[in-house]
């Protein structure tokens, strides 16, 4: 089970490398101006749930790893 703590603990790291300006915000960018504000928060929001469930697919994974590799986690 993912814990709360775990998602905390990551959320801060996850956040600043969204800020960081890459292909998330060119396609933004473009399709706002192309298509107008509507399709650019359609676009952003479509992204931030993406972005979102690879988050908890990546903690998860990591659960399952420290879970079966305790050893590993705890050297």
């Amino acid at each position: 089970m993912i814990s709360l703590v775990a998602v905390l603990k990551i959320s801060p790291v996850f956040l600043v490398v969204l800020i960081i300006p890459g292909p998330d915000f060119f396609a933004v960018s473009t399709i706002s101006l192309a298509r107008g504000h509507s399709a650019g928060l359609k676009t952003a929001a479509g992204i931030t749930f993406t972005n979102a469930c690879f988050m908890l697919a990546c903690i998860a994974g990591l659960a399952v790893i420290f879970e079966h590799y305790l050893w590993m986690v705890m050297a």
